[in-house]
């Protein structure tokens, strides 16, 4: 409920009590309810706050993006510069062809132009965009840890799968962050991104120990009332240790305990 109507609701209260009082009318109700709103008014604030979109509090995420992204528009090579001219194209079908072939063209600007079109009014352009943009190379990666700030999921939730399949040692910090993201669809795409980007990082330090960070969130996870969640978090965690301890989170506390390093 928005705040100030919650602010009209309690002055309306106010005034009722103080018509009972001077009709000599007033009701314990009425004296309980103006008394117990305010305990009410600041529990909603109070956790408006802590539900509100804190997809991102680390200072190397801007803490706003709105619809277009505030980053330099890329320099682009002479194929990517023809593709992006084609993901204007009247035809869906060409914007959808241009966005496919964006994400093989392994231009650093590339990501940029997929962001932007996965908010295209047609949904398979937005739809080819969204994949496009998940199978994008390591060189959209600043592209993609800003979209994790964007105000649109869709965009997030692409974001989050792209840096799942690249080696970059931002990356899980920035992961970790998003599965305190406000939307579900989005949440739930994080814990095998994680998985993937610890697996990637690892291979390249020559590196067999599991990520201590990410395993204890995830099994943190598994506190979710989000079935689908809560799916991700076994599965990835069944990958990363080897183990098949279901959804039962002591069983996950109590083994890594016992194994980590």
């Amino acid at each position: 409920m928005e705040t100030q109507t919650l602010i009209i609701i309690y002055i309306i209260l106010v005034v009722i009590t103080i018509v009972f009082v001077v009709l000599k009318k007033t009701t314990w109700f009425s004296i309980i309810g103006v008394a117990l709103f305010p305990i009410y008014f600041l529990f909603v604030l109070y956790d408006a706050f802590r539900t509100s979109d804190n997809t991102a509090t680390d200072d190397s995420i801007p803490k706003e993006l709105p619809t277009e992204l505030k980053l330099p528009v890329p320099t682009l090579g002479d194929e990517a510069k023809k593709l992006v001219t084609d993901l204007e194209n009247e035809d869906p079908k060409v914007r959808t062809e241009a966005a496919r072939l964006l994400a093989e063209s392994d231009d650093p600007g590339a990501a940029y132009y997929l962001i932007k079109a996965i908010k295209d009014e047609d949904d398979k352009v937005s739809g080819q965009a969204a994949y496009s943009l998940s199978r994008i190379g390591k060189s959209g990666i600043e592209y993609c840890l800003w979209a994790l700030k964007h105000t649109d999921p869709r965009i997030r939730k692409s974001a989050v799968q792209a840096l799942g399949n690249m080696d970059d040692d931002r990356i899980i910090q920035q992961l970790i962050i998003a599965l305190n993201d406000k939307t579900p669809s989005v949440r739930t795409e994080v814990p095998m991104a994680l998985g993937n980007a610890s697996a990637l990082i690892r291979m390249r330090n020559n590196d067999r120990t599991i990520n201590y960070h990410v395993v204890e969130k995830l099994i943190a996870q598994l506190k979710s009332k989000n079935p689908d969640m809560v799916r991700e978090v076994i599965d990835t965690l069944t990958l990363m240790t080897g183990q098949n301890l279901g959804d039962n989170i002591n069983r996950w506390q109590q083994w890594w305990v016992e194994n980590k390093r």
